[in-house]
């Protein structure tokens, strides 16, 4: 299922119209586990994460500095910064998968994969 999504995703990439839309997988644990997950994000959302933990380094760098410690301001989560972008993200797949039947193929190869783990999952695990 990974690599139709990541084939997709390269696809898509490679279609749309803004760089900031560009889908990127990995893989990774998020903080306070070591549970590793496979996240899909576009380039708007990574970039908004890294400003958020930047600015909260610096905001702790600066609450506690030793001889001139300043009030703690917390950064704006990434979530707000996000989400209306999210929607035209939508958008924008729905847009370019409609145009382009390869990646309408993909999906539906990706769906029927998905369809048939979870079945096997349920006929193996569900007693």
């Amino acid at each position: 299922m990974a690599r139709l999504e990541d084939e997709f995703y390269r696809r898509y990439n490679e279609l749309n119209s803004n760089d900031l839309y560009d889908v990127y997988c990995a893989v990774e644990a998020r903080t306070g586990t070591r549970l590793e997950r496979r996240y899909c994000r576009p380039v708007f959302e990574i970039r908004a994460l890294q400003a958020e933990g930047s600015e909260h380094w610096y905001a702790l760098e600066r609450a506690t500095d030793k001889f001139f410690p300043q009030a703690w301001n917390a950064p704006l989560p990434a979530l707000l910064t996000t989400e209306t972008m999210k929607r035209d993200l939508q958008e924008e797949i729905r847009r370019v998968t409609e145009a382009n039947p390869e990646l309408v193929d993909l999906l539906r190869r990706r769906a029927e994969l998905a369809e048939r783990y979870e079945k096997m999952r349920r006929e193996r695990f569900s007693r």
